[in-house]
Formats: C-alpha cells, sequence, structure tokens
C-alpha cells in the first residue's frame, strides 16, 4: 500500500474536471457554450482519471521532439490533433489565437465579467468565480447571461485543456485565446499539465489491451464517452503501476491500432474528412514557452 501511494506522490494530475460538477447552467448558457466549440467539453462526464496509465506514459514523454518513446520494435507516438477533434469533439479550426498583453486588466475584466475581484488579477482564483458565476439567478439580463457564460468558459478550460500547476485559479489571458489548443497536452516532471481525460482515451484507442471495456455511444459524440470509467476501476488489481510498464515496455506493432477512428465500411462524412486534413497538414511548430 506504501508503495502505490509513494506512485501516486510522484506525479500529480493537474486536470480537475469534477469541479464542474459545482456549476449549474441554464438552456441558454449550455447553447452559447455550443456555439463557441467547448460544447463536448462540458458533455463529457468527469470521471476517474485512470492515473497509473497517465503516469506510465508520462514516464516516455520527451518534450524536446513531443512524442512517447516506446520500445525499439513499437518506436514512437504522439496524439495528433486529430485525437482531439475524435476523443474531446474539438475541432481545430478557423484563424489562431494567441496571447497578447492586456492594457488595463480592471476594465477588461469588468468589460467582460461585470465585476472585478480584490488582489492580483493576472489571474482569477477558482473560489472566486463559482462563488460569482455558479448560478445564474432566475431574472437576469442577457448582458448577464454572456458574463456568466464567459466565466463558466474560462473556468472549464481552465481545469480541463488548459489545467495546470496553479490548479486553484486561472490566468486572465485565456478571455483572448479561448478556442487555442497550443497548451493542451504539456508535461512537466512532478505533474502533468493538460488533458488527462484525452491522454487517458489516446491510450485505450491505440493500445488495446489496456483498455476497459467501451461503451456503446452515437455518432457525433466525442470518444471519451465511450470509455468513461466504473467507480471500482482503481480498485483492479491489474491496474497498477508496475504491470502497466511492463506491459508497455513489451509492446508490439501489432498490439497498436495506429488508426482507431477510420471504419472501412462507414461512409466518410465531409466533416471528418476536413477535420483530418486541417489536423494531420505538415504546419510550422511554434514554441512560446521556451527559456
Amino acid at each position: 500500500m506504501e508503495d502505490i501511494q509513494k506512485e501516486k506522490e510522484e506525479i500529480r494530475i493537474d486536470e480537475k474536471s469534477y469541479q464542474l460538477n459545482e456549476w449549474k447552467l441554464t438552456r441558454k448558457q449550455v447553447q452559447l457554450v455550443h456555439a463557441f466549440g467547448l460544447g463536448p467539453l462540458a458533455i463529457i462526464r468527469p470521471g476517474r482519471i485512470d492515473y497509473h496509465l497517465v503516469a506510465a506514459n508520462i514516464e516516455r514523454w520527451f518534450y524536446e521532439i513531443n512524442t512517447f518513446h516506446f520500445n525499439i520494435h513499437t518506436g514512437e507516438m504522439t496524439p495528433t490533433l486529430f485525437d482531439v477533434y475524435e476523443i474531446l469533439g474539438l475541432v481545430g479550426d478557423g484563424n489562431p489565437d494567441t496571447c497578447r498583453p492586456i492594457k488595463g486588466l480592471r476594465k477588461f475584466i469588468e468589460d467582460n465579467l461585470g465585476i472585478v475581484p480584490d488582489g492580483n488579477l493576472a489571474s482569477l482564483r477558482h473560489t472566486w468565480l463559482k462563488a460569482n458565476f455558479r448560478e445564474l439567478a432566475p431574472d437576469v439580463t442577457p448582458v448577464q447571461v454572456y458574463r456568466y457564460t464567459r466565466a463558466y468558459l474560462l473556468f472549464l478550460i481552465s481545469v480541463t485543456i488548459f489545467a495546470d500547476a496553479s490548479v486553484s485559479t486561472v490566468p486572465t489571458s485565456p478571455f483572448i485565446p479561448l478556442s487555442s489548443l497550443g497548451k493542451a497536452c504539456t508535461f512537466k516532471r512532478r505533474h502533468f499539465s493538460g488533458s488527462a481525460t484525452l491522454m487517458r482515451c489516446w491510450s485505450y484507442e491505440h493500445i488495446m489491451h489496456m483498455r476497459p471495456i467501451p461503451h456503446n455511444i452515437p455518432p457525433n459524440i466525442p470518444r471519451a464517452k465511450r470509455w468513461e470509467l466504473p467507480k471500482k476501476y482503481d480498485d483492479n488489481p491489474h491496474n497498477l503501476m508496475p504491470p502497466i510498464r511492463q506491459e508497455i515496455d513489451n509492446l508490439q506493432p501489432n498490439e497498436v491500432i495506429w488508426n482507431p477512428y477510420l471504419n472501412p465500411d462507414e461512409v466518410i462524412s465531409d466533416d471528418w474528412q476536413q477535420a483530418f486534413q486541417t489536423a494531420m497538414c505538415p504546419t510550422t511548430l511554434i514554441f512560446d514557452d521556451i527559456a
């Protein structure tokens, strides 16, 4: 038991999607979230992380080239924007958004949220967002609906795709690039920043003998819904770090599902084809966090 606890202390998972259960959205807010393109994140049920599988994969991550290094037979693999599209339901299209300095933070926050917290305005505390925007009052103006929804979107991305070591705060800057996925998967020594749900489901999709039994889901639903774990999944004696490490070390190419999303018997839709072409196109890799 002590060894298992020690393993859990080695790498911290920053994703805190379970906190989304504390928010209550109106139908209009749900429509706005979907219109913004983040609706799929809101319908993926916050659940268990499968810590040992995520941690075992992180141990093989080389941040210099953004790939997982498996054994000599399997080689390197990495999540792509098409995995993000299929698993989380997020489409990487439109014009790129990047963070830029905000002049007049107080006015900027007041314009977007209507109220301004005390203290440091470079980041907003989760507790402040929940205390002031978690649930709409019965009689509100359209402007208030938009402000409450902006607060929810800010909170949503900060506990899912942009989760980081700050854990309980979110930078004010994501007001600008709310649709950017540039930080969807980042890795540090002692903690995993980004979407642990994406990492977990990516492993289930591509490595067949590490997956639980998938659920049947309707078309056009994020594939993360296939892999919602039962409550007692962590009690499985096979779901421990040593056997998972050994399975990954012994992984063979014929045990990898290289393209889990294409069924030869299915008709490929125009949206699917467009998402694939956009996600897999050659592009310049830009780093904005190199010291």
